[in-house]
Order: C-alpha cells, then sequence, then structure tokens
C-alpha cells in the first residue's frame, strides 16, 4: 500500500468515527430524555415514600444508594455523563490507593472479606456523609487497636463519628480515643452512649476541649482500668483536676499517677486509719470519687486546722494522690457539686442534630462527601471500561505507526526484536561451554516454537474476532488490520530467530572448534587482562591448527553457477508466495550459507 492509499484509508476511517460519534451523540441524547421523564413520574412517588430521606439530600444523591429503585440507573448514567469517565474512575483509583493502609491490615482474610470491607467504608461514608479518608483511617483505628473487624467497627465508627462531627471535634483523633477507651476499659458498642455521655460531661464541667479529652484519655485510662474504675469515674477525676492546674496534659498526668498510688499498701493503711476502707461489701474497689466524698465528710467533721493538717499527713504518695487528697479538703461545697453536676449531665443529641442543621457550612459538608462517595462507587464500575478504552487507545496508536511502516517495515520491526533479545548471545558465542551453547541453542529454538504458535493462534483469532465485527465496517477494519499487522511483525520475529540460531551455531563451532578449543580462549583472554603475554604465541599455534592463521587473509572462489542454473523455480515451490525483494533476500541467504559453509571446511 503506497502513501496515497494510506492517507485516504486514514481520512475514510476518520469520517467514519466522526459519523459515528455523531449518531451516538444523537442516540445519549434520546437516552438522557427517556431517563428525564422516568426520573420525573418517579419523583413524587419517591419523595412521598421516602420524605426525610429527601429533605435530607437530593433525589439522584440518595436514589443512587437504592440500588433497587430505578432511579439508580438514571442517576448513575447522567453523573457519569455530566463528570466524565476520566474524572469518576480517577476517583476510585484514588479510594483504592486510601484503602491498600486498611487492606494491609487484613492480609490474613479472603479477597471476598476485604472487598466487603471496602464496599462497607464506602456505605458509611455515604449514608453518614463522611470524608472517605477520614472513614478508612476511623475504622484502621479502630481495627488496629480493639482488634475487632466488619459489622462491628462499622458501628463504632459511624456512631462515634457522627458524634465528632455533631460536637465540632476531630473525626479521627475523637475515634481513636474511643479506640483506645474501648480497649482499656474493656466496654463494646452496647456502651458507646454512656462513653459519650461521659465526654460531653467531662468537656461540660472540665476545663477541656473533645479534642483535647481524645488524646490525654489514654494517659491514664490504662492506670484507672487496672484498678478497676470505670471510664466515668476516671473521666470525672480528669474534670476535677483540669480545674486545678494550667493544663489538661497535667491534669491528665495527675489522674495517672493518682490511680497508680491508689492501691499501693501504703494508701490503703492511711485510709484504714483514718476509718475509711478501700473495699466494698462484695470485695471490690471503690470508685474514686467515692472515697474522695467519704473523705471530705472526714475533712468537714474536723474542726482546727492542726487537725485537718494531721489527717493529711497521712497520705503520703505522688502529686496526684496528694492533689485528691488536697480536693478532698474542700469545705465550700465545690468538690460535692462538681461531682453532682458531672453525674447529672445530660447528652441531649437530638438538640445537637437540631442545632447542626441550620449549620449550613455542616450540611454542605455532609451534601459534598455524600456525592463524593457516590462518584467513587460509579467510578469503580466504570474502571473495567477505562481499562478497555485504554487498550484501544494503545490499539489504535499502533494501528496508525505500523501503517506508516508497510508490510515489509513491520517484517523488520519484529526482526529487529529478536535482533534485540538474542544478538548478544552470537556476539558471546567464543565464549561458551559446549553446555551453555546447547542450552542457549535450545532457548531460541523453543521461543522459535512457541512464536510459531502463537502467530497460528493469533491468525485464528483474527478470524474468528473479525467476524463479531460484521455489523461495524470501521471495527471490523481496524480489528483485521491491526492483527494482520501483529502477524507480520511475528512472522519477522520468528524469521530472524531462526537465523539468530544458525548464525550462533556457525559462530561457535568456528570460534570454539566445536567447544574444544573454549579452554584456550579463555586462558588467552585472562594472560592478556593481566598483562602477561606470555603464552599467546603457543595459543595462535593452536588456532592455527585449525584455521591456519587467525590473522591470515584468505581468498575463497566459489563457483554458484549451478546453484541458479535455468532460473529459480517459483512455481511449484513455497517461493510463489514471496514477492521480487522477498525471493532476493532468500537467494542472497542461499549463498552466503554456502560461503560460510566452504569457510568453516578450511
Amino acid at each position: 500500500m503506497n502513501g496515497q492509499a494510506k492517507i485516504e484509508l486514514l481520512l475514510e476511517v476518520k469520517n467514519k468515527i466522526r459519523t459515528g460519534l455523531k449518531q451516538a451523540q444523537r442516540d445519549t441524547e434520546v437516552s438522557i430524555d427517556r431517563m428525564q421523564k422516568k426520573m420525573n413520574s418517579l419523583k413524587l412517588g419517591f419523595i412521598k415514600n421516602s420524605k426525610s430521606i429527601s429533605d435530607e439530600v437530593p433525589l439522584i444523591g440518595r436514589a443512587f444508594k437504592l440500588a433497587s429503585n430505578p432511579i439508580a440507573l438514571a442517576a448513575t448514567g447522567l453523573l457519569a455523563i455530566g463528570k466524565g469517565i476520566d474524572y469518576t474512575t480517577q476517583k476510585a483509583a484514588d479510594f483504592n490507593t486510601q484503602f491498600r493502609a486498611l487492606a494491609n491490615l487484613n492480609l490474613d482474610k479472603t479477597k471476598k472479606e476485604v472487598d466487603s470491607l471496602q464496599r462497607m467504608v464506602l456505605n458509611t461514608s455515604f449514608e453518614k456523609g463522611f470524608d472517605t479518608n477520614k472513614a478508612i483511617m476511623g475504622y484502621f483505628d479502630v481495627q488496629s487497636t480493639t482488634g475487632k473487624f466488619g459489622t462491628e467497627v462499622r458501628k463504632i465508627v459511624e456512631r462515634q463519628g457522627e458524634f465528632a462531627n455533631l460536637m465540632q471535634s476531630d473525626f479521627n483523633e475523637y475515634i481513636a480515643g474511643t479506640a483506645k477507651g474501648m480497649a482499656n476499659f474493656g466496654f463494646g458498642v452496647d456502651k458507646l452512649d454512656e462513653f459519650n455521655r461521659s465526654a460531653y460531661a467531662t468537656v461540660k464541667v472540665g476545663v477541656t476541649t473533645f479534642d483535647q479529652l481524645a488524646k490525654v484519655q489514654s494517659v491514664y485510662a490504662g492506670a484507672a482500668a487496672s484498678n478497676n474504675q470505670t471510664f466515668d469515674t476516671a473521666n470525672k477525676m480528669l474534670a476535677l483536676f483540669t480545674i486545678k492546674t494550667k493544663s489538661v496534659d497535667e491534669a491528665a498526668t495527675l489522674t495517672k499517677s493518682m490511680f497508680n498510688d491508689l492501691t499501693k499498701d501504703a494508701t490503703i493503711k492511711a485510709f484504714k486509719k483514718v476509718g475509711i476502707n478501700l473495699y466494698d461489701n462484695n470485695g471490690k474497689i471503690k470508685q474514686a470519687d467515692s472515697l474522695m466524698l467519704e473523705l471530705n465528710k472526714k475533712f468537714m467533721a474536723l474542726d482546727g486546722d492542726k487537725k485537718v493538717v494531721a489527717l493529711k499527713n497521712q497520705f503520703s504518695g505522688s502529686e496526684g494522690l496528694i492533689a485528691m487528697i488536697q480536693a478532698a479538703t474542700d469545705k465550700s461545697g465545690q468538690l460535692q457539686n462538681t461531682f453532682n453536676t458531672f453525674a447529672s449531665t445530660k447528652l441531649d443529641l437530638d438538640k445537637s442534630i437540631e442545632l447542626a442543621k441550620n449549620d449550613l457550612n455542616y450540611k454542605n459538608e455532609i451534601l459534598k462527601n455524600k456525592l463524593n462517595a457516590m462518584e467513587i462507587e460509579i467510578g469503580t464500575s466504570l474502571l473495567p471500561l477505562k481499562y478497555k478504552i485504554a487498550e484501544l487507545k494503545l490499539a489504535v496508536a499502533e494501528l496508525v505507526g505500523n501503517l506508516t511502516l508497510g508490510k515489509n517495515g513491520l517484517f523488520q520491526k519484529g526482526a529487529a526484536k529478536a535482533n534485540d533479545k538474542y544478538m548478544e548471545l552470537v556476539n558471546n558465542a567464543q565464549y561458551m561451554s559446549k553446555e551453555e551453547f546447547i542450552k542457549n541453542s535450545a532457548a531460541i529454538k523453543l521461543d522459535i516454537a512457541q512464536s510459531q504458535r502463537n502467530l497460528k493462534q493469533g491468525q485464528r483469532n483474527n478470524v474468528k474476532s473479525s467476524l463479531l465485527w460484521l455489523g461495524n465496517p470501521i471495527a471490523l477494519v481496524s480489528s483485521y488490520m491491526y492483527k494482520s499487522m501483529l502477524s507480520n511483525e511475528g512472522a519477522g520475529n520468528i524469521e530472524q530467530m531462526k537465523k539468530l540460531d544458525k548464525l550462533l551455531l556457525n559462530t561457535w563451532k568456528k570460534a570454539t572448534n566445536s567447544g574444544k578449543n573454549i579452554a584456550e580462549i579463555k586462558k588467552a583472554e585472562n594472560t592478556a587482562d593481566s598483562g602477561n603475554t606470555s603464552n599467546t604465541s603457543t595459543v595462535a599455534d593452536n588456532l592455527d591448527a585449525v584455521t591456519n592463521s587467525a590473522r591470515q587473509v584468505r581468498n575463497l572462489t566459489v563457483n554458484i553457477e549451478a546453484f541458479n542454473k535455468g532460473g529459480i523455480n517459483t512455481q511449484n515451490t513455497n517461493l510463489k508466495k514471496m514477492d521480487e525483494k522477498e525471493i532476493e533476500d532468500w537467494f542472497t541467504e542461499m549463498c552466503m550459507r554456502v560461503v560460510r559453509s566452504l569457510e568453516m571446511a578450511y
């Protein structure tokens, strides 16, 4: 095919593609009209049956999650058209990258379980309006800290993430703090509401924020739990100490040291000496706030500073324990009021939700996160299509490039690939032992055989696949031409590998005397490398025994008259399939074989 014909073909393909795209555009517009009509007919019924949802998010946003609703398909189609395949699939790809951290935490799980977990994270993000990155880290923190997996983790992340958003706390800090609290105090999902109420009371009574509380809870949680203290008691003590210290961190340190000293022998004896038993009637350690109130009554009953000081001096220990005793000396009623306020604090999430509904920024953030999750879900479903499109683009690029090469150019392209792969073996033939030569030659022969099988299979597949495109002339021509080009390239690769295999054999035989002189060759090179040339003449003599002289110029006269006498028969042989250039190349190769064979004989 000449250059003009190629250009004409490309223009024809371009025009047909343009026509096809216009038809696809018209079909798409018709489909959109149909979807819009269906959405309009479904809209009233949808809002009627799910008014709370329709108030919360736009119709399409919610409908996508309801797979059983026909609106889901319409929403998917419209959003994909609006945003584009590249946009949504990139969202999905980014999500998959971010999810890897959580997936690596579950290498002991099956692929089915990990896929289910991925869908679970995405569903959580959509239904609760969470940022997908934060949701992934929330799942990660809960699982890595508590050892829980799956549905239970989902409940924790959804409950605590929503609470953190309502309280304007850091999403991941609060979930991580909850996970540490669950690990230390050993409670489950059923205690989350109590845990959140206690945190709310701590912030309300003490001098701290939710973020600060989430960060410092782990400081004293272990010490408190080891003494059978509840998270409510631990938070209550922290709230008390934040009023008396400069920072939350200092209060947390005091709380920890106080709990560490609470059950020491010296502390138990001191309490007993002032008439307070550290244990209740069931033999369990009393809660620290109860012990403080009992001790406070003892101080309230004393008259005179000397008796107060004497009672205080009964206790010795860390700064935390001393701070606890000091707080118990209160006679103003502040200690009792602090504990009463903490205990009576109620958490009314309904009011908090009502406040959030009036926060436009909060609502916009929820909506944005829902939309992002929906785009990721659409992109995930479109990823296989994007891969196919990428493969098609690559095929088209190669098709256009190969059209400029022509049949012979493709043949040479395949030959060049064979040279890149095996020419180095030929160049190193002189260094091969017999075993190495046999191994390398066998590798080339195996490659040739496999390539021949692949070529035949590809030719058969080309015919089969072309039948599938009979209704699409553009696709039919493109498919058949592209695979035919691959066939030409493969033929060139196979033919050149055959030549290289023969060249390897001839080169090795000639250079090594069929492997007999390989030791002398290596020895000579080693000597040359070390600068010692004492054995050069001996090696040269050995080589002369085979070739007369490796440096001698030889003139060979070869009479090939009979070889081509009467012309070449191209009618009843395989040569009839060759064009003029191919026959010329074949004839030249045959002549070179005769010359090489004669040369080796000398």
